[in-house]
């Protein structure tokens, strides 16, 4: 699994054991669809970044729907990997030393959901297992269908639990961000 992004093909390119490869290019997004919640009863706190802070490791739990390990290319330990480091690259890129995320696990469930709010406050019960195994302090959850005139990702700003549709990195990045 390899994730392309450049101005002319953004997308993963998912290669197998025989040599076949596949190009699944990322999502259209409307960017005019307003796709951060406030958990109610969350409560931010923000203070000013410190550069010189010790480094901060967030384990993330990747859920997936057996409809978005398809959609996704087939593996999802390929796809997680991926989407991780690329996050890492990004924070990198961005000059962030201190913050990095870490797989902690993986939890593939059959039912699919819907990339919608409803799901967003579903995720720790979809993916209670995972959180009782893993102990992670992300919860992402990857999925095949879109909720009709919906975003393509939903993040409680501030919070913990993340979704997107499961064949967009950008958007994985992006929730992660809120």
């Amino acid at each position: 699994t390899a994730l392309i992004n450049s101005p002319e093909k953004s997308g993963s390119l998912h290669v197998d054991s025989k040599g076949l490869s596949r190009f699944v290019p990322q999502p259209a997004v409307d960017k005019n669809i307003e796709d951060a919640v406030t958990h109610p009863s969350d409560k931010v706190a923000t203070a000013p970044v410190d550069s010189s802070a010790a480094p901060q490791v967030i384990d993330i739990l990747m859920g997936y729907s057996r409809a978005g390990v398809d959609r996704a290319g087939g593996d999802a330990n390929a796809d997680a990997l991926a989407k991780v480091e690329y996050v890492n690259l990004n924070l990198r890129n961005s000059l962030v030393t201190n913050v990095s995320f870490k797989l902690a696990g993986i939890q593939i469930v059959e039912p699919n959901y819907l990339v919608s709010v409803k799901t967003l406050s579903e995720l720790p019960v979809i993916f209670a297992e995972g959180m009782a195994n893993y102990h992670p302090d992300v919860i992402y959850g990857n999925f095949g269908t879109l909720e009709p005139g919906g975003a393509v990702g939903w993040a409680y700003t501030g919070g913990r639990t993340a979704l997107g549709v499961s064949h967009s990195h950008d958007t994985f990045a992006h929730e992660l961000g809120h």
